[in-house]
Parts: C-alpha cells; structure tokens; sequence
C-alpha cells in the first residue's frame, strides 16, 4: 500500500506490516489502519503513522525503555478486541510528546497503545494501573528496548 505522509511524503507499506485499530486512537477515531516507521530496527523511536489520513502520525517508544518499573495493566475487553490473553503476542508502545527541549519531552503511559504482533490488530488502551498521561521520558533509568522488528512488524522509512 502506498502511504501519502505530510511528514515523510509518500512511501510504500506492505499489505500484511499494516496495524488495525478497530476503535482507532483517542481523537482519532477515523483512522483504523496503521504502519509502524522507523529509520532503523535499532532506533528506540518508531511513528505509528496512519494510512488513512497522511498528517495523522505518532512518535512512540517501548514505555519499559524509559520506565522500567512500569506497571501496565490491560482490562478484559481490550484483551478480548486484540483477540489474545498472551502477553507474549503483544507489543506495547507509549506515543511521546517531543519538546522543543528535548529533556522537557513527555511519555503517556495512562494510555498505551498495544498491538497484537501477529494478527496486526491493535489498541490504545487505559491502564488499570495509575499512571500519568505526561510523565517525563527520561526520568532515571534507561534500559534496552524490545524491539518489534522480530516480528516484522516496522517498515524502514524511505532513505533510512
């Protein structure tokens, strides 16, 4: 599928790398279908970029990279709409808030999105667990993110 993207211009996505999002993102309800970007497999930063309106795209990062000791707890329907009960199939991923100060950049881990790798269906959930919507990204500890590309679920961007 060919991308149209405001932020990285037009670009191709394989059919089967693409997420589905039957309740789309908070705000962003028109928006089902998603590509998650990155400029290497390497790179603790991916977008989670629409393919269905060409301006709709998020940064986003495994939130345990940044947060360690992060508690997220999933609730039952949400588990039931990514059609799986084993944490092992799931991706977890926090859109961060990049500020122009990059120390003063913001991560929500009130609402992750989650995906289901293998089935490519995916879900931005409210944690059970308290959690702030605009907690600093680097706040201590910084440890080695799980990357998705074993899964195959990012696309390089063009020129990466």
């Amino acid at each position: 599928m060919r991308i149209e993207s405001t932020r990285f211009g037009a670009f191709d996505v394989a059919d089967d790398a693409l997420l589905r999002f039957p309740r789309g993102l908070a705000g962003f309800p028109g928006s089902a279908r998603y590509a998650l970007l990155a400029r290497s497999p390497e790179d603790p930063f991916y977008w989670l970029h629409s393919a269905d309106e060409p301006g709709v795209a998020f940064p986003v990062t495994d939130p345990w990279a940044f947060h360690p000791k992060y508690q997220l707890e999933i609730g039952d329907d949400d588990l039931a709409l990514l059609e799986t009960s084993d944490p092992a199939e799931l991706g977890f991923f926090a859109v961060v808030v990049i500020a122009p100060d990059p120390a003063a950049s913001t991560i929500n881990l009130l609402a992750p999105v989650v995906v289901n790798l293998e089935r490519r269906l995916g879900a931005q959930v409210l944690n059970k667990v308290e959690a702030s919507p605009s907690a600093p990204l680097f706040a201590g500890e910084v440890d080695e993110p799980r990357s998705p590309a074993k899964a195959g679920a990012i696309t390089l961007l063009p020129g990466a």
